[in-house]
């Protein structure tokens, strides 16, 4: 259950910032009956909710602009692992003039406060991440961050705390 709810706010998340926002709540089950995430007589109130709150959030109206990237695929060697091939998902991705912004959606219900309570699996993720961007744009910061959908917080992680993270899961 807890994954199929990220599954369909991780879609909502990215299709729904492509439309007029006084259309959400009307599309919103629409668009997860058509990609087979929601049925006929299932309550998809919460989770429309939480995304539509996350959304409208003004601090993090930037991460939904149109000169955002949603649901970006990557593939990387990462030399931090031995050169072990790496493919993921970074939920969403800005591209400024000279930062990188990486986004990760987590739907947990605990929130952690401080990037020191983030689970080390998600550490290392996110260090995965970090470091293929950084090989792909090195004049580039890099800036990795979890949106946290329940309460729409977007935690920022240091960036040398993730790669380090990367680093010594390779060792273990």
């Amino acid at each position: 259950a807890a994954k199929r709810r990220g599954n369909q706010i991780h879609l909502l998340l990215e299709k729904l910032p492509n439309i007029e926002a006084s259309l959400w709540s009307k599309l919103a089950g629409l668009i997860l009956k058509n990609a087979g995430l929601a049925h006929d007589d299932e309550n998809l109130d919460d989770i429309i909710d939480e995304v539509i709150k996350v959304l409208q959030k003004p601090d993090l109206s930037f991460l939904f602009g149109p000169d955002t990237f949603a649901e970006v695929s990557i593939s990387a060697l990462l030399q931090e692992r031995n050169n072990r091939l790496m493919n993921g998902i970074i939920d969403r991705l800005i591209i400024t003039k000279d930062e990188i912004i990486i986004v990760d959606y987590k739907t947990n219900r605990h929130v952690p406060s401080h990037e020191d309570e983030v689970p080390e699996g998600l550490m290392r993720q996110m260090g995965a991440y970090t470091s293929a961007i950084t090989k792909m744009y090195p004049s580039y910061r890099v800036k990795p961050h979890i949106l946290w959908t329940s309460t729409g917080e977007l935690l920022s992680l240091t960036y040398i705390k993730v790669i380090n993270c990367l680093k010594a899961s390779s060792d273990a």
